[in-house]
């Protein structure tokens, strides 16, 4: 296993040296045109390099620093996220109060009828899914119930049944429990440390060997986790070790405080339309529209949409937060990238910058004049006022960027009920807690996800050729004429090489291993690539403006529910096929 992962890590540092390549041979090119001067691209080298070293992301940092401390005359990388700190915001702003309170952003449901606020999604009420919001929040308080869990009705999820399943399928069928236990009012707890995709070296470093939480938030409290894992030593725990003791059937009427139902029992879609079912008809209240094959779609198949929407709600909740290890995968995913884009970018607003403070330094003073008690022009209250201006203009100084606009962070409208019960809301960090939890980073956009499913797909799907993919990909420009940005997600090294057939575009895409056109082995790749860059790719996809995909593929599906749930819901989306929805 050492020497598996040793290997793999070696292929990981030299794609990832080649992609840096690619990127120091574009900057190069950017320096030719000329819109970067001599300053400026040796700036952005050295913004670039200094990054590197700041955010922990050379080859043997394996995990963040626990702290980035940058130099005085670097700023913060824009594409690039503190994961210490901001893992420690998050894991605060899902702590219950000294009395078992919650959150303040899960207010009360009787609180003059107020929306809650999970900070982990983003976007206005119309830009998501309905019920997206209060269903987060509900999930939640199920899945982190006050107390010690004691006598909690709890529904055990066996991951070993889903040991040969891939990272997404394994996902989906995870919501799958999370319905079941939501439909029966229960709390899902998965088996501890038995997540086997996580049985990496990193992830033993980060103190999380086959658990999910190397990869994203936990899924359920502490304290229930230690019920089960007591359970499970304890006499009799075999039974809820083989999980045979209930049938899915009868968990509605089942009186044990703790069981455990076999995944392969259970018929999917019927279970799944009934955890949608307790927040209403949410499926019919907004529905989203796709293009498939030049023309507008949309499911009239009520029972699919009820699937779609949980499926959503599920995936959105379980991959609310990556983890430490998997924020920082995903800093060198987005450095490797497109990182020396961004410092070549900034360094270019820099020397536009200073020229332009030239030019306000040097001009018509009548534009700053302040007049004194008299009336009469104040020629040195002019000047005091041109000197501030010029202050607060400068990089560091900007009110805009210290106030208005948190750094990659987030201010939340807290709901106040007020003494007589009134309404009204206020601007306000929720408990301080939610500033810089869950903000965007930068993208070079405006950017399309591209996704291309091929190899072993073949036998559930239809495969289409990446020219098809660009096909549709080209079509976006006759809306969007300055789109030039790809990010590729794909397991074939030969799409990353069909890539050169498209000079107009701009493709970025991340370091993991791929397979070669004959390659027959696609279970042993998918078990052997770095789990954690793939998910750190799908991340990223589902922050871009436009997305090309097929929704018979888990992964376009996973990705589209992300969407679907931060913000995206109205983004575009043209589909490649449609199948299960």
């Amino acid at each position: 296993m050492a020497t598996a992962s040793a290997r793999l890590a070696l292929v990981l540092l030299l794609l990832e040296s080649a992609l840096i390549g690619a990127l120091v041979r574009a900057s190069h090119a950017l320096h030719a045109s000329g819109l970067v001067g001599d300053m400026g691209f040796e700036r952005g080298m050295s913004l670039f390099r200094q990054w590197e070293a700041a955010y922990g992301l050379k080859p043997e940092q394996r995990l963040p620093p626990t702290n980035v401390s940058l130099p005085p005359n670097v700023p913060p990388a824009p594409h690039l996220e503190e994961c210490e700190a901001r893992s420690a915001r998050r894991r605060e702003a899902e702590q219950r109060g000294a009395n078992g309170e919650s959150p303040e952003w899960a207010r009360p449901k009787d609180c003059c009828n107020c929306d809650p606020q999970p900070p982990w999604v983003r976007g206005a009420e119309a830009e998501n899914l309905a019920k997206t919001r209060v269903s987060q929040r509900d999930i939640w308080e199920r899945q982190f119930p006050a107390g010690d869990c004691e006598g909690q009705r709890l529904l055990v999820l066996p991951w070993s049944t889903q040991q040969m399943r891939g990272v997404g399928s394994g996902i989906h069928v995870t919501g799958l429990f999370l319905s079941l236990s939501m439909a029966f009012n229960r709390t899902l707890v998965p088996y501890p440390d038995s997540y086997q995709h996580a049985n990496t070296p990193d992830c033993i470093a980060a103190g999380h060997n086959s658990s999910w939480e190397c990869f994203f938030a936990p899924l359920v409290s502490p304290a229930c986790e230690a019920v089960v894992r007591r359970l499970m030593a304890a006499p009799g725990g075999e039974n809820l070790t083989e999980c045979t003791n209930v049938d899915y059937s009868g968990l509605e009427t089942a009186n044990e405080t703790v069981v455990c139902v076999n995944p392969l029992r259970v018929d999917q879609l019927k279970l799944e339309s009934r955890a949608t079912s307790l927040w209403g008809t949410p499926h019919l209240d907004r529905v989203d529209m796709v293009e498939y094959m030049g023309r507008m779609e949309q499911d009239d198949d009520f029972k699919m949409l009820e699937v779609r929407w949980w499926r959503a709600q599920a995936t959105r909740f379980m991959l609310r937060w990556p983890s430490p290890y998997l924020c920082h995968v995903i800093n060198r995913v987005r450095h490797s990238s497109y990182g020396l884009h961004a410092a070549m970018h900034l360094a270019q607003f820099e020397e536009e910058r200073a020229e332009i403070l030239s030019l306000v330094a040097a001009g018509d003073p009548v534009r700053f004049l302040v007049k004194d008690t008299d009336g009469k022009a104040d020629l040195e209250g002019a000047a005091k006022v041109q000197a501030k201006t010029l202050a607060e203009l400068r990089f560091g100084g900007n009110t805009l960027e210290g106030e208005v606009w948190p750094a990659k962070g987030m201010e939340s409208c807290a709901f106040d009920c007020g003494p007589n019960g009134e309404g009204r809301w206020k601007r306000k960090e929720v408990q301080g807690m939610l500033k810089g939890v869950g903000g965007e980073v930068y993208l070079p956009r405006p950017m399309v996800s591209v996704h291309v499913r091929q190899s072993d797909k073949f036998k559930e799907m239809t495969l289409l050729s990446f020219a098809m993919h660009m096909f549709f990909t080209h079509r976006l420009r006759a809306a969007v004429p300055d789109l030039k940005n790809v990010w590729l997600n794909t397991e074939m090294e030969s799409v990353i090489e069909q890539t050169k057939q498209y000079p107009t575009w701009q493709f970025f895409y991340s370091s993991n291993p791929r397979l070669p056109l004959d390659a027959n082995d696609t279970r042993a790749y998918e078990f052997s690539q770095d789990v954690a860059v793939s998910l750190a790719s799908a991340l990223i996809a589902s922050e871009c403006d436009y997305f090309v995909g097929s929704l018979e593929s888990n992964w376009s599906r996973l990705i589209n529910e992300l969407r679907s749930t931060n913000g995206r819901l109205y983004a575009g989306f043209i589909a490649l096929n449609i199948g299960l929805w």
